[in-house]
């Protein structure tokens, strides 16, 4: 019997495969090098971000005991990553898809929200046992909601629309904020304990402390650089022996006393680095008195990594010739044995066990091409006879190919400083080459693990029997948690205590300024660096007296008390066009020496009254040159309820009616006489206004209220002015009249066209008006469209925000996982 087939988890199995097709061709044709289903992704150098290698073994490894849909989809995941060349530490990145290795289900495509909130239960019980895991864990359940989205759109799990529960985020935010408080303050208490342990070391290096090795001495030097500007140790270790500069431009002056002082006033040295956070390559300047200590410290760096140096420039011009002493060129080209061929790997006639030993395991590894030979060393050191008449040997041809092969991995491992971070300048010139003493013939660098060990080691690496850190060799010691212990410091502290201290002591430098400093894009990455006590920060914030200016503000206080005396009475005006205030109009009206003034900013306007109310024109700075009526201009404002103005206003929009009734029967009786100088127009206008069935009343009120259609067919300027003004006293007295408006409302006739300076209006009028000013700014506009006026509203771009993944605040090897 048939059994029946699931049609959903079977469209689901095939959306999956669909997607592993794509992915597999789009990485084949993007990156032919990669092996889609290969355990190690060769990302370095490849990818646009320059991410480092992938390896799945680890992250399929969570999912052995789960169906393949798992495995399958996190190869897509992580595919995808890759190609969206955005994120550099594909790692990092898979990580947080490690998540749904805590789904209660089998299979991919049986998950629902039942399982989704059994991984928040889950997780959450984790970070309760494992606070500092608090931060990780709000990321990753926020990083599976989008990898639940891109699922659900490739078809392979239903559009579940999973959102983290308000109280785990909650939870884990608390978590998260307290292990960061406890965090901050443990690393605040032991911080200046820290750097002083670091000064005795410096002690020491000056002192030549025969106890210092030279990994020791390298990596003090290492810190000291690190102490000259606030950097990563990925950075420091990143340089070149030529990555400053000396702004020394002064010194090129005669010397004498008052250039001398400014060339000490201008000395800097500027380092360049590769900034944080995605940061470009920027120069971070030494502090004055650091520069002589930078060079110290470089000099020590360079004398440990001469013959590095000298193997590196040999086989730059030399790639296919093993490099020999002048003492050991003579066994080019001969038979080696193993003491010979010690020799060569030790760089020395006279070779040591340890070097003898590797060169014996070489020789067996080349099988049956090795022979014997007569031994060369019959007699050895102390004068015995050799146990052994004969010893292998093998032919040059067949030893200097294995060396090269050794001397190549080296020359790559050289710039691989970090995990993540290359050293990617002329080899020649890193400055952190490192000359080890195990193989003498291979060149070497120093990396962050060695710094690491000699700096700080945890208890787990104490129990490997790893050297002890130079703290312990010198025996400086310090207080944690009131107990005496070996001093220690981590490779980014300095960075922390020299921003900490640019905060506290900077009087004159901005956050961001000391965030440029330290090359960061972000000045809300600050908060990380900032260690300063909870008073120290209050009283940065205390706003500081100003004690200079004493004696000035002694000044003012007296000026102030003068003017209160002797000046004008101030009141408080409102006049809205103008963006005043203003009191009733009787005190504007009654104003005679105490004019009422307003304070808008830094300047003072006072108020005129007016026949019909009061004129913000400033008559003091420039007087009116209207000379007519101030109902029509754009300055006067009138006061409903003030009864003196509005009374007037009243009286003159009926003695404007009554005139303009007068002219127009005066024009009926001019042409019944048919004494006009234009009969026919005349007539014409008659006819107009008399076929629509209006008295002279009529007229008048029509030729008011449309005074704004016919005023350019009105030839008379008196009777045009005349009009005006009836319209704009009609206007006023119809909105008296109205009850809408209550007593105190401010009203105003907007005319911009007439005002207290009539001579600009007749000389814009003479080049075409208003409206010809807007049309050649219209015309401008299109020619050019750059300068348009746009209206910019408000956007919703949240979705550009990306998470502040900062890991300075958990991770103490910041500079090898950082970058």
């Amino acid at each position: 019997m048939n059994r029946p087939v699931d049609l959903d988890r079977l469209r689901c199995e095939q959306a999956l495969k669909k997607w592993q097709a794509d992915c597999r061709q789009r990485m084949a044709q993007r990156y032919p090098t990669i092996q889609f289903d290969a355990e190690r992704w060769p990302l370095k150098g490849v990818t646009v971000t320059d991410s480092p290698d992938f390896i799945f073994t680890t992250t399929l490894a969570d999912f052995a005991d789960k169906h393949p849909s798992y495995a399958e989809a996190l190869r897509c995941l992580v595919a995808e990553t890759v190609l969206g060349e955005k994120i550099k530490v594909i790692a990092r990145h898979a990580a947080k898809l490690r998540l749904l290795r805590l789904a209660p289900v089998d299979s991919l495509f049986d998950l629902d929200h039942a399982a989704l909130q059994s991984i928040e239960t889950t997780l959450l019980q984790r970070v309760r046992s494992n606070p500092g895991s608090a931060h990780e864990a709000l990321t990753g359940l926020d990083e599976l909601r989008r990898t639940l989205d891109t699922l659900a759109a490739k078809g392979i799990v239903p559009h579940l629309q999973y959102s983290m529960k308000q109280e785990t985020r909650a939870k884990l935010l608390a978590l998260r904020d307290s292990n960061l408080k406890q965090f901050r303050q443990s690393k605040a208490v032991v911080l200046d304990r820290k750097i002083e342990a670091l000064n005795e070391a410096f002690n020491a290096l000056f002192a030549n402390d025969a106890r210092l090795s030279a990994g020791d001495q390298v990596a003090i030097a290492a810190m000291g650089l690190a102490m000259c500007a606030p950097s990563r140790i990925n950075e420091i270790l990143c340089l070149s022996i030529d990555d400053h500069v000396s702004v020394d431009d002064y010194a090129r002056c005669a010397p004498n006393r008052e250039t001398d002082t400014l060339y000490t006033a201008h000395q800097m040295l500027l380092i360049t680095m590769k900034g944080s956070k995605g940061a470009q390559w920027s120069a971070k300047p030494v502090l004055n008195f650091m520069i002589d200590f930078f060079h110290y410290c470089q000099k020590i760096i360079l004398a440990h990594g001469k013959r590095s140096r000298m193997l590196v420039q040999w086989y730059q011009q030399h790639p296919d010739r093993i490099y020999l002493p002048p003492e050991l060129e003579h066994l080019r080209g001969t038979n080696l044995t193993a003491r010979t061929l010690g020799n060569i790997m030790a760089l020395s006639d006279s070779s040591d066990k340890q070097s003898y030993d590797r060169a014996h395991r070489l020789l067996a590894t080349l099988g049956t091409k090795r022979f014997k030979v007569p031994n060369p060393y019959s007699i050895n050191k102390i004068g015995r006879v050799s146990r052994h008449a004969e010893v292998d040997a093998a032919r040059w041809d067949d030893i200097e190919p294995l060396l090269l092969a050794n001397v190549r991995t080296e020359l790559e491992s050289c710039q691989k400083v970090t995990m993540i971070n290359h050293y990617k300048g002329d080899l020649t010139k890193m400055l952190f080459l490192f000359d080890h003493n195990e193989s003498p013939y291979l060149p070497g660098a120093v990396k962050y693990t060695l710094l690491k060990l000699r700096l700080k080691q945890t208890k787990s690496v104490q129990q490997r029997r790893n050297p002890p850190t130079l703290f312990e060799k010198l025996e400086i010691m310090m207080p944690v948690n009131g107990v005496t212990q070996f001093a220690e410091i981590n490779t980014h502290d300095p960075r922390r205590w020299l921003t900490t201290m640019a905060l506290t002591y900077g009087e004159k430098l901005s956050d961001v300024l000391i965030n440029k400093w330290a090359n960061r894009l972000s000045v809300a990455q600050l908060w990380h660096y900032d260690f300063r006590s909870a008073k120290t920060k209050a009283e940065a914030s205390a706003l500081p007296e100003p004690v200079e200016l004493t004696e000035l503000s002694n000044g003012l206080t007296s000026c102030r008390k003068l003017e209160d005396e002797y000046g004008p009475k101030i009141d408080i005006v409102t006049v809205h066009d103008a963006g005043i205030s203003g009191t009733t109009m009787d005190a504007i009206s009654v104003a005679t020496e105490d004019r009422p003034i307003a304070r808008t900013g830094e300047q003072i306007i006072i108020l005129s009254p007016s026949w019909y109310g009061v004129c913000s024109h400033q008559h003091h700075e420039k007087p009116c040159r209207a000379y007519t009526s101030c109902l029509p201009c754009n300055n006067n404002y009138l006061v409903k309820g003030h009864i003196p103005t509005n009374d007037r206003t009243r009286a003159r929009a009926s003695e404007l009616h009554a005139a303009i009734l007068n002219v127009l029967e005066q024009m009926v009786i001019i042409h019944g006489r048919e004494i006009a100088d234009d009969q026919e127009t005349l007539t014409q206008h008659i006819y107009h206004l008399v076929e629509r069935g209006l008295t002279p009343a009529q007229m008048t009120d029509e030729l008011i209220a449309r005074f704004h259609e016919i005023k350019h067919l009105v030839k008379d300027t008196v009777l045009k002015n005349m009009l005006h003004e009836g319209f704009v006293a009609t206007g006023y007295v119809e909105r008296l009249d109205n009850p809408i408006y209550t007593n105190g409302a401010l009203m105003k006739y907007h005319n911009p066209t007439h005002h207290a300076a009539p001579g600009v209006e007749r000389a814009l009028d003479a080049h075409g008006g208003h409206e010809r000013i807007e049309q050649e700014r219209l015309a401008m506009v299109e020619k050019y469209p750059q300068f348009a006026p746009t209206a910019r509203g408000l956007k919703d771009e949240r979705s550009l925000i990306a998470p502040d993944d900062d890991t300075d605040k958990y991770d103490d090897s910041e500079g090898a996982t950082d970058e």
